[in-house]
């Protein structure tokens, strides 16, 4: 479960690249608003893990990943809607928190039980995602439309709530289902690692989500461009 979770909330980072080559030949945005569509994601994941962090002393991993779901289908949903770029990248921003809210409660349930393998899994299950999600969107998106990427990543999250029931049903410092209301402060072990994932997100979107356009710009065929970055 919590793997499964942990490659939704990170969706739109291992398939930036078919994303941009969307936005860039369907929409008509440019270099520097696919990059600011990117960034948005990252620093929202950042950002929902420094809010996960604050915030699972006092509520249930259950409840933290059904709210971070819930707020990434929302955002997934409402990007069909065609909304404008600076629109969009907001809507992908907020959409981020939602999603590094739930990465971090997934590594935080990884941490509690065999972390060896399940972070194996999870690894497994990006790039598995990776390879399939920038194979077939360019697919979706001729037999379909722009739209289909994004309403697929959408049942996607939405696939989470089923399971949710596999999650603690309590706080991190409780045997109970009752939030606690005492805590103390972030250990800085804890803080770090938040940062790490932050700025190890933050470098993959400063380069991953252009790799398609560089290589259609340089005049290499959009299908061997696909299976690159796929491989």
């Amino acid at each position: 479960m919590a793997a499964y979770t942990g490659v939704v909330a990170v969706a739109v980072q291992n398939v930036a690249p078919a994303l941009a080559g969307v936005l860039n030949l369907r929409l008509g945005w440019n270099a520097r608003e696919i990059g600011a569509f990117a960034s948005a994601d990252s620093l929202g994941i950042f950002l929902g893990g420094l809010l996960a962090a604050a915030l699972m002393l006092r509520l249930s991993f259950r409840t933290l990943t059904a709210g971070g779901m819930a707020v990434l289908a929302v955002a997934n949903l409402i990007s069909v809607l065609d909304p404008s770029p600076p629109e969009l990248i907001a809507i992908r921003l907020i959409g981020g928190v939602g999603g590094g809210v739930a990465l971090a409660i997934s590594f935080s349930v990884f941490a509690a039980s065999r972390p060896e393998r399940a972070i194996a899994t999870w690894s497994v299950g990006q790039l598995a995602f990776g390879l399939l999600g920038i194979t077939a969107t360019p697919v979706l998106v001729d037999v379909f439309s722009w739209r289909a990427p994004f309403l697929c990543l959408c049942a996607l999250t939405l696939g989470a709530f089923p399971l949710l029931h596999r999650l603690p049903g309590a706080a991190l410092s409780g045997g109970s289902s009752t939030p606690t209301t005492e805590s103390g402060p972030l250990e800085w072990t804890a803080v770090i690692a938040v940062l790490g994932v932050g700025l190890f997100f933050f470098g993959q979107g400063c380069l991953w989500p252009y790799l398609e356009l560089i290589g259609l710009r340089s005049g290499i065929a959009q299908k061997s461009v696909e299976l690159s970055l796929s491989l």
